[in-house]
């Protein structure tokens, strides 16, 4: 069984023909063996598309932290089709991909810390909010909005003290904050976003949409 596994990883990263790399990617769905993930995790970077569908299907069958462990460092592949088919996969494991994410939010490269960020508000687990908080002041606007994007989409009434700091402080967020807040539905919100359409109305300077923002989330 070990020789039969090793000859499938084997065919998988490098045999020529492409249906018996796909064939490979599929039948080491019965080896989960962090060998054959580590196989399965550079084949989502193959040059044919049926190989790497079929490679993200098995490690999404086989699942678990060490499956996220694995890909997790393709959501920085130079590669853009890599880099969406981890993220997708990512998003589908779920819960268990959030500890393999959380280092990639320290990242020097605004695109990876972006990426990392979106994926963490897709998954949707509060565990991943203590770290995405500080980025609601992150020095790339891209990162930060996306961070307020993720926690809306988490909807965690834990978020909502720091939304509300990241208004005042965030001129460039408030509709993404006021849209967030809006999401999450905390009864708390409600005082806070009355208050500030009220301000809104009054401030001509304002940019329309923030007021619409704030508008739909009442």
């Amino acid at each position: 069984m070990v020789n039969e596994t090793k000859l499938k990883i084997a065919t998988l990263l490098a045999d020529a023909d492409i249906d018996l790399r796909r064939q490979a990617a599929e039948d080491l769905a019965e080896s989960r063996g962090l060998a054959s993930i580590a196989a399965l995790a550079a084949a989502l970077g193959d040059e044919n598309k049926g190989v790497r569908d079929a490679a993200s299907r098995t490690l999404l069958n086989i699942g678990g932290v060490n499956v996220a462990r694995a890909i997790v460092e393709y959501i920085a592949d130079e590669n853009i089709v890599t880099r969406n088919l981890t993220a997708s996969l990512l998003t589908n494991l779920g819960a268990v991909s959030v500890r393999a994410l959380l280092p990639y939010l320290q990242e020097d490269d605004p695109d990876v810390k972006k990426i990392a960020v979106d994926i963490l508000g897709l998954i949707k687990n509060e565990e991943a909010i203590p770290r995405l908080v500080p980025l609601l002041n992150d020095h790339d606007s891209n990162v930060s909005i996306s961070t307020v994007e993720a926690l809306g989409n988490i909807g965690s009434s834990k978020a909502v003290p720091h939304l509300f700091r990241a208004f005042d402080e965030q001129e460039c967020a408030q509709a993404e904050i006021a849209e967030a807040l809006g999401k999450i539905g905390d009864p708390s919100s409600r005082d806070f976003l009355e208050l500030s359409f009220r301000v809104a109305l009054g401030n001509t300077a304002l940019n329309p949409l923030v007021l619409y923002a704030l508008l739909e989330a009442l």
